[in-house]
């Protein structure tokens, strides 16, 4: 038996990256193993516990579970939550790089503009733009590049600085202070499932997480709810026995069902 296209596709939706480290490529070799020998499990318990899924929807349930298990390792948790607060540092770092890149660049518009000074322009919102059109044609689909200009044009707008833009992205919702955001700190989106293995849950309690964040995918439908069976199945398939956790195989619908009641 071979794995159900959907599984496939679910697979290579998260292979490593060029850039992947050799690490980080044997441990994905070791994952794709481990879900290719459940195949027989793959194709009759979790595929019976997506049944009312198009195909797109069975690729984004699985590959959630692949996510999930492609960073709960025993010798990747602990550098994820190392990764935190320098991820939190270096995005604190370029929001103030970009403001006081924006700042200089007023200034140095100013200076242009009253001595009338040449060769020092900065470009634009719609020279970058038409620079990203033509090093990403995909981009010209999205960016809207002819009707910012046509309106412009025709309206007597100014089309954004650099220096504007430059802003725009230091405030944006991303690099926004975390206090600014309303939240209270930033983390992994596998939130405190990373800061426990305590106890015969966790796999299952990061499967779970990781489940959760599908409630507005466009194939998953919001009234979908996996079975206690369709997630044990899922455990069992992408943690098995050789994360050094021993006992996925022995998660079962009741120990699911349990673990959900308490959440």
């Amino acid at each position: 038996m071979t794995l159900p296209v959907w599984a496939v596709a679910a697979l290579q939706e998260h292979a490593p990256l060029a850039s992947a480290s050799d690490e980080a490529r044997m441990h994905f070799d070791t994952l794709r193993a481990r879900v290719e020998a459940a195949d027989t499990l793959v194709a009759t318990e979790v595929a019976r516990s997506l049944h009312e899924l198009a195909d797109e929807g069975k690729t984004a349930v699985f590959a959630q579970a692949i996510w999930a298990a492609k960073y709960f390792a025993s010798r990747e948790s602990h550098r994820i939550r190392e990764a935190v607060p320098e991820a939190q540092r270096l995005n604190a770092k370029i929001r103030t790089g970009l403001l006081e890149l924006a700042s200089l660049a007023r200034l140095q518009a100013r200076l242009v503009d009253d001595y009338s000074l040449s060769g020092f322009l900065l470009p634009d919102a719609a020279d970058c733009l038409s620079d990203l059109s033509r090093r990403f044609p995909a981009w010209s689909l999205i960016s809207g590049l002819p009707r910012v200009i046509g309106v412009s044009m025709n309206t007597g707008q100014p089309i954004p600085a650099l220096a504007d833009v430059l802003e725009a992205f230091a405030n944006s919702g991303v690099l926004k202070p975390l206090a600014d955001r309303g939240e209270d700190d930033g983390g992994h989106w596998l939130g405190d499932s990373l800061s426990s293995r305590k106890n015969t849950a966790d796999v299952a309690h990061v499967l779970l997480h990781a489940l959760s964040r599908l409630k507005h995918h466009p194939h998953v439908p919001p009234e979908f709810h996996l079975s206690d069976v369709g997630v044990a199945a899922l455990v069992r398939t992408v943690f098995g026995t050789d994360q050094g956790t021993g006992f996925a195989d022995k998660i079962d619908a009741d120990g699911i069902g349990k673990l959900r009641r308490r959440a």
